[in-house]
């Protein structure tokens, strides 16, 4: 009788302490792959949530439609070719965006510059404008840096996400 308590005892442990190291370790885990010359987001659902926790502290209720990752030349001192996560809500208006790097035909989030903790830098453009603000990625000195493309109507907002 004592055995099968105890064995009860310690499943149910195992059961409470379980964690769920996908919710935990998102920022590890591969957000897209290169697959065929095209580029693939694999890793949306909980992107999306911290991305609409983070969109909806300047938006009221918006919902980040689709994901895209993206390559292009950065701006400024130097040209180089970077890869960004776009999150695009359904009117277009609002795009939220963060730096990834490609490793082995994966994407990751690129870590903060700067920073030691497990952390990523996002950016919300947002603004009702025929061309312009959208996130883009300068470079000034040694560093990268997301900022929106020009847009009168357009506001940035950064985000620090774990």
């Amino acid at each position: 009788m004592k055995i099968k308590i105890f064995f009860l005892f310690l499943i149910s442990c195992c059961v409470a302490c379980k964690n769920n190291a996908g919710d935990e370790n998102y920022i590890k885990q591969p957000v897209g792959m290169l697959k065929g010359g095209q580029y693939v987001v694999t890793n949306s659902e909980k992107i999306k949530q911290e991305w609409e926790t983070a969109l909806n502290k300047t938006s009221d209720n918006d919902k980040i439609k689709t994901f895209t990752i993206i390559k292009a030349t950065t701006e400024g001192d130097i040209a180089e070719s970077y890869y960004i996560l776009i999150g695009t809500n359904a009117s277009g208006t609002a795009k939220t965006a963060a730096m990834l790097y490609l490793d082995r035909d994966k994407f990751y989030f690129e870590k903060q510059q700067g920073s030691d903790a497990l952390s990523y830098l996002t950016i919300v453009c947002e603004g009702k404008c025929d061309t312009g603000c959208n996130p883009i990625v300068k470079i000034s000195g040694d560093s990268k840096f997301l900022v929106c493309s020009s847009c009168i109507d357009c506001i940035k907002t950064e985000n620090e996400l774990r």
